[in-house]
């Protein structure tokens, strides 16, 4: 029977005649890994198993956080957009209604006004809107560089993580 030996990428105990470890691929060279000291294989494997787990749960839950970050971006500047829209509908409005006499309308100038505080609320919370969803971008460019470093995941476990499985 070949002896125990960690997995020196994963620390996985494997047998010493295996060329790759069977958990992350890594390939095992001699001398490069430790003896595995008192503890089966099969408790070693059962420990990477909820590895995984764990850190498939934590990865999915990053990229939730991420695309949550992202949508409620998209939603500020859909938002800033109408708003913006509405008063620049409202202020060609005021600025259009001539008709003389006190208290008629706002008028001209303050038609104008309503207009270009229009054009700065929906600009700017569609900038604000914008620098929401990169952040949420970002995030997931964060977490990609994360799973494809992680040593616990194989592939398939990464593809199904960044949802691309």
């Amino acid at each position: 029977m070949p002896a125990i030996i960690h997995c020196p990428s994963c620390g996985v105990a494997i047998e010493s005649n295996s060329p790759h470890c069977p958990f992350c691929g890594a390939t095992v060279q001699p001398g490069s890994a430790q003896i595995a000291m008192g503890v089966s294989p099969e408790t070693h494997r059962m420990r990477h198993e909820v590895r995984v787990v764990r850190t498939m749960e934590r990865y999915r839950d990053g990229y939730i956080h991420a695309r949550a970050v992202n949508g409620f971006g998209a939603a500020v500047k859909v938002v800033a957009l109408i708003i913006g829209a509405i008063l620049v509908f409202a202020g060609l409005q005021a600025f259009n209604s001539t008709t003389p006499g006190f208290g008629s309308g706002i008028g001209e100038i303050g038609g104008v006004v309503i207009i270009v505080a229009g054009f700065l609320l929906g600009g700017l919370g569609y900038i604000l809107g914008v620098l929401v969803q990169s952040a949420g971008q970002s995030m997931k460019a964060h977490f990609d560089c994360a799973v494809n470093g992680s040593h616990f995941l194989n592939d398939d476990q990464r593809a199904e993580v960044m949802s691309l499985k």
